[in-house]
């Protein structure tokens, strides 16, 4: 008789889930996104990266 009332008690726990999870607040989205990107601006790989960076910096104005 105990795993019936655990039975019960989950089912219930589940409908109630399912009848408040419309109601749950969600976060409302940021205004401003924020983008991040990695370039080297050093060491053996800063050549190719300056391109890059000028291209990234093109891209965002």
């Amino acid at each position: 008789m105990g795993w019936f009332k655990k039975s019960i008690f989950f089912m219930l726990a589940l409908m109630t889930g399912i009848v408040l999870m419309p109601f749950y607040a969600k976060a409302a989205a940021p205004k401003q996104i924020l983008i991040g990107t990695l370039y080297a601006s050093s060491g053996p790989f800063a050549t190719s990266s300056t391109s890059q960076y000028h291209g990234l910096e093109f891209w965002v104005n």
